[in-house]
């Protein structure tokens, strides 16, 4: 069963990506955590890992196309499937059954971010101490 790579939701506010840089060809064998495209938002230049192991079957845009966020850019032929490889368009396949139990959803695509720690906050205000000295003054003690 291919398994289709859509663009993630790399930051807030991004709706749309462009392809800069296709980093595999269809045809080609790719590991989990592989490189395979290099997008361009208006925040940030991002690199799409692979999600899964397996061949490339599909590149689905083409280098300086803008695709929205959601939209499949990529397939994968898992390792243990045979599919044709093309280099444009989606393949289509007869739907497969899944097996009895068998409810589990596919992972993400992984986004390499940035971290970002909040900022220390700063020391409580603290009244710094006179440097003067205080003369002790002694009032005239009246007499009688």
């Amino acid at each position: 069963m291919p398994y289709d790579v859509k663009l993630p939701d790399i930051g807030e506010g991004i709706a749309e990506g462009e392809i800069v840089r296709w980093l595999v060809q269809p045809g080609q064998a790719v590991r989990e955590d592989q490189p395979l495209v290099e997008v361009m938002t208006d925040k940030a230049n991002v690199e799409i890992p692979s999600p899964r192991t397996g061949t490339i079957a599909t590149l689905h845009a083409k280098e300086g196309e803008i695709v929205p966020v959601g939209a499949v850019i990529i397939t994968i032929a898992l390792e243990n499937e045979a599919t044709g490889v093309t280099r444009r368009g989606p393949t289509r396949t007869a739907p497969t059954t899944p097996r009895a139990g068998a409810t589990r959803a596919a992972p993400r695509p992984r986004v390499r971010r940035r971290l970002t720690l909040p900022r220390p906050r700063p020391p409580p205000h603290r009244p710094r101490a006179s440097r003067r000295r205080r003369r002790s003054v002694s009032s005239p003690r009246s007499s009688g």
